[in-house]
């Protein structure tokens, strides 16, 4: 039996084999891969955003597949972590940047396309998992933003600052969405905590359209161009 350490030290080639010959399930293995990220990504921070509800449901759908007999891609149930530079349809890309903190993209760079198209685990869910982490709730808040449902945005970004309160992108996505949504007071709270965690956040805020609302705010204009001393 392969424990779930283990899983995540194999090569691409001997995991997808021991999926087709039902040695272990995608499930087994997108637990142990999310498990094994868990544990070292506070320490490094190369994963940018995690979404393990998708994973656990394309998991669930590449064993369904499995256990009907259907054909299996050469990397079927295979867990991939793309770059954060890779579009990638309904998960938050951010190309490394605060300027793009709010960025979902509508479609897949050709990479993920292609990943797709072979069956991997980086497969979509036909229905939207419900957030749970704070990764899926920052990612989730973020596509609400960009629908301009602001309101249900403010909810979800407030509950990932719940687990992660001084996290700078989320600090600032609420001040964004706070702001659309018609909450001022609020958003220069949210925004005041975002330039503290991170001061080039005051440049960005002051080129960015969601705040827009705010301009004429005597407050806004010291939070975002300080007067020089």
């Amino acid at each position: 039996m392969t424990s779930e350490g283990e899983l995540c030290f194999l090569s691409a080639i001997e995991l997808a084999r021991r999926m087709r010959t039902g040695e272990v399930s995608a499930r087994e293995v997108a637990a142990a891969h999310v498990d094994r990220i868990a544990a070292v990504n506070p320490a490094v921070n190369a994963i940018v955003t995690i979404v393990a509800a998708h994973a656990a449901e394309g998991a669930r759908l590449a064993d369904d597949a499995f256990a009907r007999g259907e054909s299996l891609g050469p990397l079927h149930g295979l867990p991939i972590a793309h770059k954060d530079l890779v579009a990638t349809a309904g998960i938050r890309t951010t190309s490394g940047s605060p300027i793009y903190a709010r960025t979902v993209p509508d479609s897949d760079d050709l990479l993920v396309e292609r990943a797709r198209a072979y069956r991997a685990m980086c497969d979509r869910a036909k229905r939207p998992a419900r957030p749970r982490t704070f990764e899926e709730m920052l990612n989730y808040g973020v596509l609400l933003h960009n629908r301009g449902d602001f309101a249900q945005a403010v909810k979800y970004l407030q509950q990932a600052l719940a687990l992660h309160p001084r996290h700078e992108s989320a600090l600032y996505c609420l001040a964004a969405a706070q702001a659309r949504a018609g909450d001022p007071q609020a958003a220069l709270k949210a925004l005041r905590s975002a330039i503290h965690a991170n001061p080039a956040t005051r440049a960005q805020a002051r080129r960015d359209d969601d705040f827009e609302p705010l301009r004429g705010a005597s407050e806004f204009q010291a939070l975002v161009a300080p007067t020089l001393s």
